[in-house]
């Protein structure tokens, strides 16, 4: 970056740093490890040989609930497999549609992940094909963006954003004016002004921000929680500058 910098000083009018993509995962810590899936299991009163069957009911509850908004909608709501392009189709649905903010659709797939497996007498951790649900929206606050849920325990969400669709609906609030392009910025009114934005990320309570979209993920959550309690501990998963 510096030496592009250097090289092209004469026609850089000015220059801003910050987060593109991030990516936060939730995890609720007390089903992380295999004893806490044997607690939970303790808790209501099933044994580790009925979690297959605790799970898959559970999964099917939560797709239902889940997708239903999106159907409501009358959004698009597909299964797709490993070689589709979930982000392409969604963008040309929105596209499509001519969708400018709110929801855009709902895409379930198979997709690896830590799960928990019975083994013997206890409940072991194995990554297998897990059921997930992705949701894609145009969000008023950080513009386009998905979160998803695996379906199975122990339910881990991930959330990710674009800090440049962020930064643009901060900079439209702030009437301050911009050149776009894809997800550069070639030209800002205000670059001082822009960065000091930009810097507004840092400030964020960020798990209080995330936890409506864990809840949209999960409506169940409560319900499934009721005698074994746990929230959502977010960590920035991935960060690309």
């Amino acid at each position: 970056m510096q030496q592009f910098i250097a090289k092209f000083e004469k026609d850089i009018q000015g220059v801003m740093s910050g987060f593109d993509r991030v990516l936060f995962r939730g995890s609720l810590r007390r089903l992380t490890h295999s004893k806490g899936m044997k607690w939970y299991l303790a808790e209501n009163n099933i044994l580790c040989k009925q979690y297959q069957d605790h799970v898959k009911e559970i999964s099917q509850k939560l797709k239902k609930v889940v997708l239903e908004p999106f159907q409501q909608q009358n959004l698009l709501v597909k299964h797709v497999f490993g070689c589709d392009d979930k982000e392409k189709l969604a963008r040309a649905f929105a596209a499509e549609r001519g969708i400018r903010e709110g929801d855009v659709c709902a895409l379930t797939a198979m997709e690896m992940a830590p799960t928990f497996q019975h083994y013997k007498t206890d409940m072991a951790i194995r990554p297998r094909p897990c059921p997930t649900i992705y949701q894609y929206r145009l969000d008023p606050v950080f513009g386009w963006m998905h979160a998803r849920i695996q379906t199975w325990f122990p339910f881990y969400v991930h959330v990710c954003i674009n800090g440049r669709e962020w930064l643009s609906r901060r900079m439209d609030r702030e009437r301050l004016h911009y050149l776009r392009q894809e997800n550069c910025f070639p030209w800002v009114e205000d670059i001082p002004r822009a960065q000091e934005l930009f810097q507004e990320q840092l400030q964020v309570n960020w798990a209080e921000v995330l936890q409506p979209f864990a809840r949209r993920l999960n409506p169940l959550h409560e319900e499934i929680f009721q005698r074994y309690p746990t929230q959502y501990y977010w960590s920035a998963f991935q960060c690309r500058p």
